[in-house]
């Protein structure tokens, strides 16, 4: 019937302006086709054309076909529908012609839709499937196109749903199954060098036509874009940089406006920004944005040296990759941003000087940094998973386990205690403890900064020693001082009356016992503020003996001196300070009574000791804790002070002093100095 109606057609037209349309037709799947495909296929409208036939009488011909035909110009205008699309899409032609073809199909299809317009102007054929919008209606066409003269001629047939559902289907499925793929190699990396790698490696290998392939990045407190990876021409490009805004390029606009660019043909289609084009010139581009939560981390661009290179499935995989990728990227920053934290808080904690110290909920020590270690003198792998008790002092124990109590309550505060060096010392320390908690909240150890106070305790005793010092010389000046200073006074009252040289004897005595207190006041003055100015030296020990009882022989004459001590023995610090250490010593044993002094040196790996043993009168028991104090004074005569001095020499060698009873009678005096 179509036919016998497109015969009587033809037979209107005068052969001498023929415009001629022959059609075959052996289905309702009609193509509209060009004249080399007469004789090859069955099915096709095929048409010469000749130049005297008008516009209406070709179109009247298009009206009588039953399939869909549109006539659109270079800019894709629609300048004619035949009868068949008015009927089957419920639309008027004034609706139509004048507006672009693309406006009616669906956006995802019209770079396919383009790319087989273009392609029909220059004589190749091709058929696609394509979602197009009418009046809000959605249906699925398959078009084809032909030159037509001054127009490219648009066959459309309606096919049936069910065919283009299974069509997508199969097209979504393969979609979904590139993503899989992806996403199955990502596996759990988080190297964003190998993340761009893969990501490249997937899209050359399932998109054509990719000349050109980069990521870019987008850092927002700088305010640049930076391409992180750039493949072109086969070869790696480096890392470059551009200010972030969207006059410059591409990739800006696509960041600030949060939208894809598809940039078929860079000489003819209008561009959002004014982009720089470096290396070879391209002649397609597709930018996607990485988006992640709204936020956009960067973008995902393809090039081609090819006019429309890129389908809309190709758009799609690209869109689909994209999502994925936006997710793996932003994990990928956060693992880095973590790892530099977690790398920063090590570091900071490595260096700082303070000691850092966590424990679990059974007291094992699970880190520690290296101000710890080097307070306490051990190695890392020496105090991890050892509990932390072994390491605090027997006296401040009860208080260590109370604040692990009030740790397990989650209560935090701060306290002093007694550490053990490896050495075997005390150190004294100001604890900060906190209770450590996990992801939920739930207490699991304790974090606790440790400071070592020992200078602080040694700057509050010097400060206890020096109100001491003062109280002392308030003591001195108001009564010592003032008793040999009134005896003189007196003698001299009663040599102005009779005179007897006797008296000589006892002034004499009372100005030696002013001036030793003076002495030994001055001395005490300047080792408590530290004015010594004398420098530490390496002496022999039997040096110093040999003076010292030198000098003890003269003043008491049938005193009985023995010096035991192997020549060999040196020792360093201040020489004349220990000379006098010893000398009030051996000085203080006579001056109590005793007739023999004994002065021994021995040694161990450690300390290098010195006894003075005497056979006097002994030290009351009552005393011996008190007997280094200034003004502590046992027996008779004495300033009190030369034995608060000699602690306080020994102290400056980091040395102790201590006094036991001699047998059979006497007492014995140790100081203990130690090598290093």
């Amino acid at each position: 019937m179509l036919l016998c109606r497109f015969i009587k057609l033809l037979l209107t037209i005068p052969l001498n302006e023929a415009w001629i349309c022959i059609f075959f037709s052996i289905s309702n799947n009609s193509f509209l086709g060009n004249a080399n495909a007469l004789g090859e296929r069955k099915g096709y409208i095929c048409f010469v054309t000749y130049s005297s036939v008008s516009e209406e009488q070709k179109f009247a011909m298009f009206d009588s076909i039953g399939i869909g035909i549109v006539l659109v110009d270079d800019n894709y205008t629609v300048k004619y529908i035949n009868r068949e699309i008015e009927i089957k899409a419920n639309i008027r032609r004034d609706e139509v012609i004048g507006k672009n073809f693309m406006d009616f199909v669906v956006p995802e299809y019209r770079s396919e839709t383009v790319d087989m317009i273009e392609k029909a102007k220059t004589g190749i054929e091709r058929r696609i499937i394509v979602r197009a919008q009418v009046k809000d209606k959605g249906v699925w066409i398959h078009l084809s196109a032909s030159k037509l003269g001054n127009y490219v001629a648009i066959t459309i047939i309606d096919f049936d749903k069910i065919v283009f559902a299974k069509e997508e289907l199969k097209e979504k499925n393969g979609e979904l199954q590139v993503a899989y793929e992806f996403a199955k190699n990502m596996g759990v990396v988080t190297d964003l060098e190998r993340i761009f790698e893969i990501a490249y490696e997937k899209i050359s290998r399932v998109i054509d036509n990719v000349d050109a392939f980069v990521i870019s990045t987008v850092d927002y407190e700088k305010n640049q874009v930076i391409a992180e990876f750039v493949v072109g021409e086969n070869r790696r490009y480096p890392k470059t940089s551009a200010p972030l805004n969207d006059r410059d390029t591409l990739t800006g606009w696509v960041i600030l406006h949060k939208k894809e660019v598809y940039i078929r043909d860079f000489s003819k289609d209008p561009l959002p920004s004014n982009p720089k084009l470096l290396g070879t010139p391209m002649r397609s581009w597709v930018g996607i944005p990485l988006v992640y939560r709204d936020m956009v981390l960067g973008v995902l661009s393809v090039q081609s040296k090819k006019v429309a290179a890129f389908s809309e499935r190709d758009i799609r995989v690209l869109r689909l990759i994209s999502t994925y990728l936006s997710m793996i990227i932003h994990n990928a920053q956060l693992y880095k941003e973590l790892m530099d934290k977690e790398e920063k808080y090590k570091s900071l904690v490595s260096s700082t000087l303070t000691g850092i110290v966590s424990t679990n909920l059974e007291n094992r020590i699970t880190f520690v940094n290296k101000a710890m270690c080097n307070m306490l003198g051990y190695m890392e792998d020496e105090m991890i998973g050892r509990s932390i008790l072994d390491f605090i002092d027997e006296k401040s124990r009860n208080a260590v386990l109370e604040g692990i109590k009030r740790r397990k309550m989650g209560i935090s505060d701060s306290y002093e205690a007694y550490l053990i060096k490896k050495d075997g010392s005390s150190m004294p320390a100001l604890i900060y403890a906190s209770p450590l908690r996990d992801d939920s909240g739930n207490i699991m150890g304790t974090m606790a900064t440790v400071l070592d106070i020992s200078k602080r305790k040694e700057l509050e005793n010097k400060l206890i020693e020096a109100r001491e010092f003062q109280r002392t010389l308030l003591h001195v000046v108001t009564h010592d001082l003032k008793t040999p200073l009134s005896v003189i006074q007196g003698y001299v009252d009663i040599l102005r009356e009779d005179f007897e040289p006797a008296y000589l004897d006892t002034i004499e005595d009372a100005v030696e016992n002013a001036l030793k207190l003076i002495q030994d006041v001055n001395m005490l003055s300047k080792l408590d503020m530290g004015k010594i100015n004398d420098a530490k030296e390496r002496f022999s020990v039997i040096s110093i003996l040999k003076v010292v009882a030198d000098s003890a022989r003269s003043r008491f004459r049938n005193a009985k001196i023995e010096v035991e001590c192997d020549e060999n023995i040196e020792y360093v610090g201040y020489s004349a300070l220990l000379r006098e250490a010893v000398f009030n010593l051996v000085i203080n044993a006579f001056k109590h009574g005793a007739s023999e002094v004994k002065i021994k040196v021995f040694e161990d790996d450690k300390t290098i000791n010195i006894s003075v043993a005497d056979n006097g009168p002994g030290v009351p028991d009552e005393l011996k804790d008190k007997i280094f104090d200034s003004f502590v004074k046992y027996g008779k005569g004495g300033t009190g002070l030369g034995l608060s001095i000699v602690k306080r020499i020994v102290a400056m060698h980091n040395g102790r002093i201590l006094v036991r009873d001699n047998e059979p009678k006497g007492s014995v005096f140790v100081i203990e100095l130690p090598k290093n």
